[in-house]
């Protein structure tokens, strides 16, 4: 394998080499009958006629990657919030979260919230902490 020279072309260094495999097969016709000599680009020499067909299992393979590696995080994810689910519950008792306690409940929907409108209709505790707790009824 070697690199063109700056000025050269494909098709002149290919006209050359052409030219120095017959002088090849003529000087040796016994070792040089079936063999021939072609310039190419490097990219073409590296992968082939079909350089798009290597890239795309390449992206494949890379996308394929991705995923387990997402898969395994949620997974992580996932144990871990199952291992807290206890000391989560706890964390509710203790705090005593009541749609109508006076203390509060640290929901994320403010409209679940003691002292909204929807909080005094129901003695039920608030989506986060029922979750928590691991009951199978609000």
């Amino acid at each position: 394998m070697r690199i063109l020279a700056a000025r050269a072309t494909v098709e002149s260094a290919s006209a050359e080499v052409a030219a120095i495999a017959r002088q090849l097969q003529q000087e040796h016709p016994e070792s040089n009958a079936d063999r021939s000599a072609r310039v190419v680009p490097a990219l073409v020499a590296v992968t082939g006629e079909n350089a798009w067909l290597v890239l795309a299992l390449l992206g494949i393979v890379v996308a394929l990657v991705l995923a387990v590696a997402c898969a395994n995080v949620a997974n992580l994810m996932l144990v871990r919030a199952l291992a807290r689910r206890k000391e989560t519950a706890l964390r509710a008792a203790a705090t005593s979260c009541g749609w109508s306690s006076a203390r509060g409940c640290a929901s994320p929907w403010p409209e679940l919230r003691p002292g909204s409108s929807a909080a005094g209709r129901s003695r039920r505790r608030c989506p986060a902490c029922w979750w928590a707790s691991g009951q199978t009824t609000p």
